[in-house]
């Protein structure tokens, strides 16, 4: 299958790249990185751990992951709106005195975050064909929470990557809704 070759491709990876680190005469930058960036070998373990769980979740894991996804994203968001908010000082200080950055500490990252998770629920937000039922209200309550969090991140590529998320889900959605699709 396409998920075996993928694995042993990462797993090459994860080989090649620890005798890099090893061969390397500052291993220790290697494998955890420089900083507490968390660019090194040790990095992307974690990457090919997600890959290998990912590939392995059956249809209702899924449903699990996506809420821990949204709810991860719904308390960044929470904390980004009581930032912009109380203007708090300290670990929850604005970034750059203007910027909400969540629990991330950049607000780039709560970007990519909260974008990722409208992403995932846009599709879960659109009006089905049997009209409006509750599931449905509460979703966009929740993209609704997420969509402020993300304005208060200040960043510019926010609402053209907003704008292309939406645009795609309702064309998916409009051709599922098709007779013959």
């Amino acid at each position: 299958s396409r998920a075996s070759l993928a694995a042993k491709a990462a797993i090459a990876f994860l080989v090649i790249a620890l005798v890099s680190v090893f061969l390397s005469p500052a291993w220790n930058l290697g494998f955890f990185g420089l900083y507490t960036w968390g660019t090194g070998w040790f990095l992307w373990l974690g990457c090919a751990g997600a890959f290998a769980l990912g590939a392995r979740l059956r249809r209702g894991d899924l449903d699990i992951v996506l809420g821990g996804i949204v709810l991860g994203a719904l308390v960044n968001a929470g904390v980004a709106i009581y930032q912009m908010v109380k203007n708090p000082s300290g670990a929850l200080a604005l970034y750059d005195g203007n910027k909400s950055s969540g629990l991330l500490g950049n607000p780039i990252h709560l970007e990519g975050l909260l974008l990722g998770a409208i992403a995932l629920l846009v599709s879960k937000s659109l009006l089905p064909a049997k009209g409006w039922r509750p599931a449905v209200v509460a979703w966009w309550a929740i993209v609704a929470v997420l969509t402020v969090g993300l304005q208060f991140t200040l960043e510019r590529l926010a609402l053209p990557i907003l704008a292309v998320i939406l645009v795609a889900a309702l064309v998916v959605h409009c051709l599922r809704a098709l007779p013959f699709a």
